[in-house]
């Protein structure tokens, strides 16, 4: 379901108690950024991730919501509660479609997409991490080079300090993060060297 090598990285050291809840997360935010990758029409993505964003309301108030297989397995796994912190995550996407983007709206997608993630994890000190990862992450998929280096530059000003109180998941993540600002050129999700990153960020940081 989940087909970010990052991401799956990052499931591979999560617990048997996360592991489910955060590849649910990870789900529906790839679904609704593919969205934005596929839809060439603003007003139709548009129109899609406020689908996505009134069924994720009408879990998180108890009511049925449509027979979709990813909204039934969130329904089934993070219940009403569950639902009501994933539900400002289409309204995350929706700041992407903003034209022109410029890094404000990229700021804000920042926000809403590090807020929405970061109760999975059950870790206060989380937010600000993961709001660096959602910056590295957009610098990273983003077509546009002048605003790829804005967001890039606005990361470092955020770089957390240390990654030792965060969950190894999520270490994994924004370690990767902070190699890519680092060295670029050397960026190769999936690549065996990667992974023996992943296995820094999470293991021996402890």
């Amino acid at each position: 379901m989940v087909k970010d090598p990052d991401r799956l990285l990052s499931l591979a050291y999560a617990g048997a108690k996360l592991r489910p809840k955060l590849e649910l997360v990870f789900a529906l935010d790839e679904a609704l950024a593919d969205i934005l990758r596929t839809v060439r029409e603003p007003m139709i993505a548009q129109i899609r991730l406020a689908w996505w964003r009134d069924q994720l309301e009408a879990l998180a108030a108890g009511r049925e919501a449509a027979p979709e297989p990813l909204l039934l397995r969130i329904g089934a796994i993070l219940g009403p509660s569950g639902a009501a912190w994933l539900a400002e995550l289409p309204s995350a996407w929706e700041h992407l479609l903003e034209d022109p983007l410029e890094i404000e709206a990229v700021r804000r997608f920042a926000d809403l997409r590090s807020a929405a993630l970061a109760p999975v994890f059950n870790s206060p000190a989380l937010t600000i991490g993961l709001r660096y990862w959602a910056l590295v992450d957009f610098a990273f998929h983003c077509s546009d080079p002048q605003l790829a280096s804005q967001v890039a530059d606005a990361a470092k000003r955020q770089e957390p300090d240390v990654l030792k109180p965060l969950p190894r998941s999520a270490r994994v993540l924004i370690g990767l993060a902070r190699d890519d600002l680092a060295h670029p050129e050397a960026r190769r999700p999936g690549s065996p060297r990667r992974l023996l990153r992943a296995f820094r960020h999470a293991v021996l940081t402890s």
